[in-house]
């Protein structure tokens, strides 16, 4: 009995085996403590990524209406620019029978019609966007 007791107590654990369990549960309390931090910093590094995202995604549209915006307006610029020159080529030039200028203010009834000038711009702006063939600018956009 006294040999069945002795080997039991020598496969039980010494006093320096509980010593290293004491230090090893205390490593691991300070690992899991960092654990934790590092999981929340990459929960908010990732959420900045996020909003990173969202805001390249949102100043890619806004450039991409203000492209749209500039070439729109590029366009009726143009636009006016060919009316301006059919008008005075279809009037004999600056200096031909009306006597009318692209930005002059012309007085009602003087263009002998009974539309207004206005209105006639705009059935000419009209025809010519119809007829205009669609080209492709920079950024992507369409033309026409």
């Amino acid at each position: 009995m006294y040999g069945e007791v002795k080997t039991i107590l020598a496969r039980q654990p010494g006093p320096e085996v509980a010593e290293q369990l004491t230090v090893y549960q205390a490593s691991l309390r300070n690992k899991g403590r960092q654990l934790k931090a590092m999981a929340s910093e990459l929960n908010m590094y990732q959420a900045q990524a996020h909003e990173g995202r969202h805001e390249v995604e949102r100043v890619s549209r806004e450039l991409q209406d203000v492209k749209k915006k500039y070439y729109e307006q590029k366009r009726r610029e143009q636009l006016a620019a060919e009316l301006a020159s059919s008008q005075n080529s279809g009037n004999g030039g600056p200096g031909g029978s009306s006597g009318w200028l692209p930005g002059q203010v012309v007085p009602s009834g003087s263009l002998g019609g009974s539309q207004s000038l206005g209105q006639r711009q705009a059935q000419q702006q009209l025809a010519a966007a119809q007829t205009a063939t669609t080209r492709l600018a920079g950024g992507g956009f369409a033309i026409k």
